[in-house]
């Protein structure tokens, strides 16, 4: 798994933007799942409740979460998928993407992860 900030809008001359970040994980075996918060910030010369940092709409950057390509599990090793599952549970409350994991574990392992997780988090997460 791997967290990076990336850009939308050039702050630095020749930086590459998310598009181009995106497109080199995507080339090195990731997958996009999301972003986590946004910088934003008001054009100038508008001040938002005298705040410099306080931003309106225009989004600036973001933390960009990638994962192993989630559909190409077969070549993972068997205690790899579950590490990510726990990374992105704790880290980011990805429950949708923890229980197709899981399932894909189940079904090449014959495990009962699916149910078990449902059960530990039915009172706590939407799963």
């Amino acid at each position: 798994m791997i967290q990076t900030e990336v850009e939308f809008v050039e702050m630095y001359e020749d930086q590459p933007l998310f598009g181009d970040v995106d497109r080199l994980l995507r080339g090195a075996g990731f997958q996009f799942h999301t972003f986590e918060g946004f910088g934003k910030r008001c054009f100038k010369p508008l001040v938002a409740n005298n705040d410099l940092n306080r931003g309106l709409r225009q989004i600036l950057w973001s933390d960009a979460v990638y994962v192993r390509d989630f559909m190409e599990f077969e070549s993972v090793q068997e205690d790899k998928p579950l590490k990510l599952v726990l990374m992105l549970h704790d880290l980011f409350h990805s429950c949708d993407l923890c229980l197709y994991i899981l399932t894909e574990i189940d079904r090449r392992a014959a495990t009962d992860h699916v149910q078990r997780y449902r059960e530990a988090f039915a009172d706590s997460t939407p799963v």
